[in-house]
């Protein structure tokens, strides 16, 4: 499956950049069983985010319950999102702004 292509830049899951510089942006989308359309935002930030420098993307899913994660997990390590974007798989659906703070406590701390 191909959700499109992702630019080429050496960032990796709790590294800033390359030379450990400040990420200058973080995106975070919140999944609910609608992992093509979050697929489709993923690739979208990928084409646009090289141009702001260090930049970070976390995907939550947000205990869709249907084959969200497969195709995430897919997307993550199939369509060129490695190394940019971290999958966080939610243990329950706590709502949009539990899904947020996760991201957040991820991005906050460096790492999953």
């Amino acid at each position: 499956r191909s959700f499109g292509h992702a630019p080429a830049i050496s960032l990796t899951p709790g590294q800033a950049s390359p030379d450990d510089a400040p990420v200058k942006l973080a995106a975070i989308v919140v999944n609910y069983r609608t992992a093509e359309f979050t697929c489709r935002c993923v690739d979208a930030l990928l084409a646009q985010l090289p141009d702001v420098g260090a930049f970070r993307i976390v995907v939550v899913d947000n205990d869709s319950g249907d084959d969200s994660l497969p195709v995430l997990r897919g997307a993550v390590s199939q369509a060129g999102w490695q190394p940019h974007v971290t999958l966080i798989e939610a243990p329950h659906n706590g709502g949009l702004s539990y899904g947020i703070n996760r991201a957040l406590d991820v991005l906050l701390q460096g790492s999953e």
